[in-house]
């Protein structure tokens, strides 16, 4: 949850039942801060919040750049990233990209496309589907995702008389009435503290 000078911080304050309207926004893809590299199966449990027996079992579908990850604990996710996430996959397709398939031979080799790779500390775009971004957006949200102030102005203003429950922890307002400050910012961090 580091941010600099170019990112505004906006902490709000939702009742749990409205985290499905944000897990659209977790699928346009949000930044999560990220340290130092790790393991992909670091990051998901680490960073994302994630139990070990969901990510093994629920999120067959997982991806490093673009390409299907098998061995998450020899890879290397950095700041730059980006990974995507999928519960299973329809067709012959999702069985060959799934994480351990016994078809894997019919796609890329992610162990060959990747070697070590050193950077500064920075976030990682994550890009969760289906059930899996509904799935996440509790925990993300609490830690803090980074997201475009435009991208985020768009979304809120989108979906306004949904959010109207929302509020801006500073000034009681409700979520929707900081849009047009939030499109002077290049980036900003979203923090929802999630309420009964």
């Amino acid at each position: 949850m580091i941010q600099d000078e170019k990112t505004l911080t906006i902490r709000a304050q939702a009742p749990v039942a409205m985290a499905p309207a944000f897990a659209g926004l977790l699928r346009q893809g949000v930044g999560v801060w990220l340290g130092a590299p790790k393991s992909v199966r670091d990051f998901l449990l680490e960073d994302l919040g994630l139990d070990v027996e969901y990510a093994t079992h629920r999120v067959p579908g997982l991806f490093l750049n673009g390409v299907a990850v098998d061995d998450w604990e020899a890879i290397q996710v950095v700041p730059g990233d980006e990974v995507a996430l999928s519960g299973t996959m329809p067709g012959l397709a999702g069985i060959a990209l799934r994480r351990q398939s016994p078809l894997k031979r019919f796609r890329a080799d992610l162990s060959t496309a990747f070697h070590a790779r050193a950077v500064a500390a920075g976030t990682v775009t994550v890009r969760p589907f289906n059930f899996v971004a509904q799935d996440l957006t509790q925990p993300l949200l609490v830690r803090g995702i980074h997201v475009g102030g435009d991208v985020l102005a768009s979304y809120v203003q989108d979906r306004s008389q949904e959010l109207t429950s929302c509020r801006l922890v500073e000034s009681g307002e409700p979520l929707p009435q900081g849009v047009q400050r939030w499109r002077l910012v290049e980036r900003v961090l979203l923090v929802v503290e999630w309420v009964s």
